[in-house]
This record gives C-alpha cells, structure tokens and sequence, in this order.
C-alpha cells in the first residue's frame, strides 16, 4: 500500500471508529499521524498483519460499495467496520482490536507521540497534566 493512500485510509479508519461529535474527535487529535508513526515503530511482523488488515478493510470496502475505504461515506464506512466485526477469525478480530486501540492510544496519549494534537483528547476527557508545550 502507497503511503498517501495508507494515510488516508488511517485519517478514515480514525474518524470512523472516533468521530467528532459533541466533542472532538481523532481527527481533530491528529490521530492519523500517531497511528502512522505507531505502525513505522512496530516490529516488521506486527506491522504486515496490520498492514493486512487494512487491505482488507479497502477490499471489503470495494466489494460493498465500489471504492476505497477513504472514499466511502460516513454510512458505507460504518456499514464495512459492522461487516468487519461479524468476521469470525481470529486474526480479523485482533486486527479490529489493535486498530480500535491505537485510535483510543492516539486520541489520549502525550502530544509528543503524536497524537492529541494540542491536548484535545485529554480535554475531552476532563484531564489537563502539565502545561503544554
């Protein structure tokens, strides 16, 4: 998968499974950029079964809907993560839960990581630590 094209398809998956709402959601927290510096640190085995994953979360897109993930609407991509969940296998299952927790790790981890842009996430959850930077 190009870059560009997995960028989007993580911004997607981001603002899928964390939408803004009353609140703010991944992209607002700038969750795209930390689950991409996430998966370059991950080791080469962890990264090719997320990697996977994501092909198949645009494979299942193109069969439902005739496009990429990224560019599905708001239903359609809801409709393929509900489609995703009702996957029995295993390794299926630890992809969506990886990915869901890489999300959440984004939305409230430290700015520096990469995420949480400007501490929105924490915020949102009424923490405020330090001042930040």
């Amino acid at each position: 998968m190009i870059r560009e094209e997995r960028h989007r398809l993580l911004t997607a998956l981001g603002e899928t499974i964390l939408p803004a709402d009353e609140g703010p959601g991944a992209a607002e927290a700038g969750v795209a950029g930390y689950l991409e510096r996430a998966l370059d640190r991950r080791a080469a085995r962890d990264r090719v079964r997320i990697e996977s994953g994501l092909e198949l979360v645009d494979t299942m897109a193109r069969q439902r809907h005739g496009k990429v993930f990224a560019d599905c609407g708001d239903e359609e991509r809801a409709d393929v993560l509900t489609e995703l969940q009702r996957v029995p296998h295993r390794i299926v299952r630890g992809f969506l839960s990886k990915i869901v927790g890489l999300v959440i790790e984004g939305f409230l981890c430290h700015p520096r990581h990469g995420g949480n842009r400007g501490g929105v996430g924490w915020r949102a959850v009424g923490y405020s630590p330090e001042p930040l930077p």
